[in-house]
């Protein structure tokens, strides 16, 4: 992983270890009320960051909203 960040340009991985600092907790917030489980909870956050992630590095817009989509998303699939 630290292999693939070092190809990537520092102010993206900036900008997004800034939204997750930002909003990791909601997220996990969100995901803990939703799940039963706190592991499940931890998955679906990780999930939601990692596939943010790749829309990002694909040129995407982060945006908190939809961040929440993805995070629905990754609920209905436990």
């Amino acid at each position: 992983m630290d292999d693939d960040l070092a190809q990537v340009d520092a102010p993206i991985v900036d900008l997004f270890a800034e939204f997750y600092s930002r909003h990791y907790r909601a997220i996990l917030t969100v995901a803990q009320q939703r799940l039963a489980r706190v592991a499940d909870a931890e998955d679906a956050a990780s999930e939601t960051f990692r596939i943010t992630w790749a829309h990002h590095l694909d040129g995407g817009e982060l945006s908190l909203a939809w961040a929440y989509c993805v995070l629905r998303a990754a609920q209905r699939d436990r």
